[in-house]
């Protein structure tokens, strides 16, 4: 009757013990604790009722495990279910009230790990350095190739001014302030606020070719993908350079935030004169592939490996002269204080789990006891974000300073080794597309290894990951089990 009556109340809503689960795993709870109180009055009655002492110890005994079994059916929902973690970021110096503590960062560090391992002589044959190496060989030989065309495009982009402002501005767009364009209906299109910027689209026959666009605000409120023509060329002055916008123009967005892409227009300065669209032919296009995010170049000229990562010889000596000795890894030490106490948590970043490919990242957690339950504050690495992937940022950190403090050609097969560890999941599928998708990945690593900066932490813009989940009773769990086996002793002693 008792278990009808709780069952039938969790049924009907009045009565909840795990209020994230599932009405069935409630009505579970609610049977058991129902069951488990009845025989505990049982066996606390007999207990106290029984003039022999075995008798009464051992139904101690058996009330302990009583008490394990409640705390295990009503800890067990709260443990393993992901309903009850509560997200948060809290920046170093920052304080935040969650789940009824209070928690800060007081401070915040990256460091590398004292120990060295050998990472070649256990691994130097698995699946890990044989991607890094076939990524290798392909990305000197993709580069070998296109190093005279590159250098070709950059010199002819360097010698003259148009272009070279057409590159930039796909780059970095730029402002030019407020806008005004005499349509050929009499109305006039205001563009306040404006950037002029370029980017490379798709060419009919095949190829790529270079238009221009600005972006800002309007109250004119066109609409979507509209299409207005101008009535008298609309003039942009960039720098030294003026850009007459004639013919059609493509009105696209919303509101009042709008993109203005002229179907035609001249770019010129001094005697010089451009016109838009501008064809890039396969030199420039694999110039512009080196400012474009996600393209398989991107990036390459800010890094000082140019000639390295051209070298044919350089991708296949990879193995032959791998350094095997490195640091073991990098770390992050968060410093909390949880409801004034301190604690530390210390986040791993280790090669070895990264060249195995299992990955390499180890996350801290925390526990703080509540009663008879356990709050658990699981500590997450910053992810430094990138085109393809965010990255842990120990990792970068790590593979910043083995570009700082190897030879470059050390340091460029440890970056390549661990990208490929990073990607292992992705470059077993990648078939066809290795060459290109190693290079993209390898090359991106590289430009945030080498531009890092622990000052531009994502752990102060974004904030410390953080995870909190209270279990109760589970500290009841461990208690009742450790009376359970001091009792055993007792059983045996008063049965002697």
């Amino acid at each position: 009757m008792a278990t009808a009556a709780v069952v039938g109340l969790v049924w009907a809503g009045v009565l909840t013990f795990s209020p994230k689960s599932h009405i069935l795993t409630n009505m579970a709870i609610g049977a058991a604790l129902v069951w488990s109180a009845l025989g505990g009055a049982v066996m606390l009655y007999s207990a106290a009722i029984s003039k022999n002492r075995t008798v009464v110890v051992t139904r101690l005994l058996h009330f302990a495990l009583l008490l394990f079994f409640v705390a295990a059916v009503y800890s067990l929902p709260f443990a393993y279910n992901r309903a009850y973690f509560v997200d948060a970021y809290v920046a170093p110096g920052g304080t935040l009230n969650i789940q009824g503590m209070k928690i800060s960062v007081v401070n915040y560090t990256l460091g590398l790990m004292g120990d060295k391992v050998d990472i070649y002589t256990v691994y130097g044959n698995n699946e890990v350095f044989q991607y890094a190496q076939f990524g290798m060989l392909s990305l000197t030989n993709l580069l070998n190739q296109a190093r005279p065309m590159l250098e070709d495009a950059a010199k002819r982009v360097e010698g003259d001014a148009l272009l070279r402002l057409l590159f930039d501005v796909a780059k970095e767009p730029v402002a030019v302030g407020d806008i005004k364009c005499r349509l050929a209906d009499g109305r006039e299109l205001v563009i306040t606020n404006a950037t002029f910027g370029s980017y490379a689209a798709h060419a009919g026959g095949g190829g790529l070719y270079m238009v221009v666009y600005l972006l800002g605000n309007s109250p004119a409120g066109l609409g979507n993908q509209t299409s207005v023509e101008v009535g008298e060329p609309c003039v942009v002055r960039v720098g030294g350079a003026v850009v007459n916008m004639t013919g059609r123009l493509m009105v696209q967005g919303a509101g009042d935030s709008i993109a203005v892409v002229p179907m035609s227009a001249i770019i010129s300065a001094s005697e010089r004169r451009i016109a838009i669209p501008y064809v890039l032919d396969n030199n420039l296009t694999l110039f512009y592939m080196t400012l474009r995010p996600g393209t398989p170049l991107y990036g390459l000229l800010n890094l000082p490996y140019y000639s390295l990562l051209s070298n044919v010889r350089f991708g296949h000596a990879f193995l032959e002269k791998f350094p095997g000795v490195v640091p073991s890894g990098a770390y992050l030490k968060a410093s909390l204080y949880i409801d004034g106490a301190r604690r530390d948590a210390v986040v791993r970043y280790e090669v070895n789990g990264e060249v195995s490919g299992i990955h390499g990242l180890v996350s801290s957690v925390i526990t703080t006891p509540r009663g008879l339950g356990d709050v658990y504050i699981a500590v997450f690495t910053p992810y430094v974000k990138g085109s393809m992937s965010y990255y842990p940022e120990p990792m970068i950190y790590y593979i910043s300073n083995v570009l700082k403090t190897k030879p470059p050609e050390d340091a460029l097969r440890i970056a390549a080794l661990l990208t490929s560890g990073f990607y292992i999941d992705q470059l077993r599928r990648a078939g066809q597309d290795f060459a290109a998708f190693f290079t993209t990945a390898y090359l991106e690593v590289l430009n945030l290894a080498y531009g890092y900066d622990p000052a531009k932490s994502p752990a102060y813009t974004e904030g410390i990951h953080i995870t909190i989940k209270e279990i109760p009773a589970v500290n009841l769990l461990w208690l009742s089990a450790a009376v359970a086996v001091a009792i055993l002793f007792i059983l045996v002693y008063v049965k002697e």
